[in-house]
């Protein structure tokens, strides 16, 4: 293999919307725990906030972490049935192409009736 299809591989399990989504996740809540440390910011008050939200504050960084590793699961279920990742762009327009093409035969049968 590769580097180059290597580095696709790679980025197509990166790439995947849970994935990105728990790693800013992991991000916000780790600079909130470090901001806290350096007294940037004071600790939420319980009486402040609805419960779920002091919950979210307390366990932030891990659930951003489960979010992470669901979507790895996820792409390595793709992988497993056997679907491609990513669906290159050369197959794409090969597909939208045909469906054009397909739409335009029909309207075409259908004026000449």
């Amino acid at each position: 293999m590769r580097r180059s299809e290597r580095l696709a591989s790679v980025l197509s399990f990166v790439s995947h919307p849970l994935v990105l989504v728990g790693v800013v996740v992991l991000l916000l809540f780790g600079l909130y725990e470090h901001l806290l440390e350096a007294r940037i910011f004071r600790p939420v008050p319980e009486g402040e906030v609805a419960p779920v939200v002091h919950k979210l504050l307390d366990h932030g960084f891990a659930i951003g972490l489960e979010v992470v590793v669901l979507g790895f699961a996820l792409q390595f279920y793709k992988v497993a049935q056997g679907r491609p990742l990513v669906v290159p762009s050369a197959d794409r327009a090969a597909a939208t192409a045909q469906r054009n093409r397909e739409r335009m035969l029909e309207r075409g049968g259908n004026a000449g009736t």
